[in-house]
């Protein structure tokens, strides 16, 4: 229609020149659906890129992070048996001491003629490898003169 009132009124040069810029617009938009294509294209190749490369490098993160977390914790409770460790420890020595100096000290004249000293020796170590140090063992096989050598040499 357009096409028809134009060339009525302007006449065919006219016409050829409209066409001409008509072709001029249509390669235009043409190129530039190209030129938009490809600049997607490069642009999702170099973003998919990115990503991936972003997401390897959090997992890496994110693996290196449970990690620390897990030494932290093992270390958290190597720390607290090693503190109960300790305070067992602490208790044992403070109730073996308890004990040595609440012996009468008369059994200490008596001492050595219950035990010899290797004997004391050995059946310190032997009671020792007991648990709780053998001290119930000790209490129902030996008098309180010999607990008391075995405790003193060991």
């Amino acid at each position: 229609l357009l096409a028809v009132s134009v060339k009525k009124f302007e006449g065919t040069h006219t016409q050829k020149c409209w066409n001409s810029v008509i072709d001029s617009l249509e390669e235009f938009v043409k190129s530039a659906f190209h030129l938009s294509s490809s600049l997607h294209a490069d642009g999702q190749k170099r973003f998919g890129t990115f990503l991936q490369t972003a997401e390897k490098d959090i997992k890496l993160a994110y693996d290196a992070e449970e990690t620390r977390w897990r030494r932290v914790c093992d270390s958290a409770k190597a720390k607290v048996r090693s503190s109960q460790r300790y305070e067992q420890s602490v208790a044992d020595l403070a109730k073996a001491e308890e004990r040595l100096h609440s012996m009468p000290e008369e059994t200490e004249e008596k001492k050595d003629s219950d035990l010899s000293s290797g004997m004391s020796k050995a059946l310190g170590n032997m009671f020792s490898i007991l648990p709780g140090g053998g001290e119930e063992a000790m209490s129902k096989m030996l008098k309180p003169g010999q607990r008391l050598a075995i405790v003193r040499r060991n």
